[in-house]
């Protein structure tokens, strides 16, 4: 059992030895940071393309608030897209919990997004999309769209 640990330590010991080469020399540790980072960024970008694809007025509304963080918080002014996998990660969130509640709902919220798309794209209804539009429509589903349609055609935006 002792030689075990011993040989766990040793080889942890040597690992970092070797990454800590790696860390000094800067030529060639920060390149391949910065190609990690371009990567990153880029993949990014184009989740964030496909996504307005879907919902064109939301850009309107992100550009807004993320006007409003870069006054706010300048510190965030080029970290936007890590914004964005946040954004994602909560919708992944939400809908994962509520698969967990049950299917009725993900199959309810799945038809309300598609049926806002069909409403967006197909029917060109000009509903301005923000989060809580998506919100309404992801958790109420058919009875969130018409809650949406009601308000929209009142002249309400939400």
């Amino acid at each position: 059992m002792q030689f075990r640990d011993l040989n766990k330590i040793l080889i942890t010991s040597i690992l970092i030895l070797y990454l800590s080469s790696f860390a000094a020399a800067e030529d060639k540790l920060k390149p391949v940071l910065d190609e990690i980072y371009g990567v990153i960024k880029t993949i990014a970008g184009k989740l964030r393309d496909i996504f307005f694809s879907f919902f064109p007025s939301f850009e309107d509304y992100l550009i807004e608030t993320m006007d409003f963080i870069d006054k706010n918080f300048p510190i965030m002014k080029d970290f936007h897209w890590i914004i964005y996998l946040a954004i994602f990660f909560a919708v992944m969130a939400i809908l994962s919990k509520l698969w967990e509640i049950s299917r009725y709902y993900i199959i309810n919220s799945v038809i309300g997004i598609i049926l806002l798309l069909i409403l967006i794209h197909i029917l060109e209804v000009k509903i301005k999309i923000t989060l809580l539009t998506l919100i309404i429509a992801t958790l109420f589903g058919v009875p969130g769209i018409l809650f949406i349609l009601i308000l929209h055609y009142c002249g309400i935006v939400i």
